[in-house]
């Protein structure tokens, strides 16, 4: 079950083009994400190979460097469409949830 969006994620970006990007970021996710299963795998040769570090804190390691990708690569995205549509001004002030200006 755990391999299935391995297969199905980069099947439904070339289905509905994604951006090159968008991919390329994600492939890189998914590297990190079959690292961490092999950690977890491998935790205990891991952990007597290294002395210090088991699998188990290596795959939580990996495992968070992938969804840094993903969230890094939304953070581009994001900043992309507002430079296109001219909302993205780091100098100017950004409204609030309450509607006050919010100084950066």
């Amino acid at each position: 079950m755990q391999t299935l969006p391995l297969v199905l994620i980069p099947l439904w970006q070339a289905i509905h083009a994604s951006p090159r990007r968008d991919r390329g970021w994600f492939g890189i996710a998914l590297l990190l994400y079959v690292g961490a299963k092999v950690a977890e795998l491998l935790d205990h040769q891991l952990a007597a190979q290294l002395g210090w570090m088991s699998g188990r804190t290596l795959k939580h390691l990996l495992a968070t460097a992938a969804a840094a990708v993903l969230v890094g690569r939304l953070g581009q995205r994001l900043r992309e469409v507002g430079d296109a549509k001219g909302c993205f001004d780091p100098n100017q002030p950004r409204p609030a949830a309450s509607g006050q200006l919010v100084a950066n």
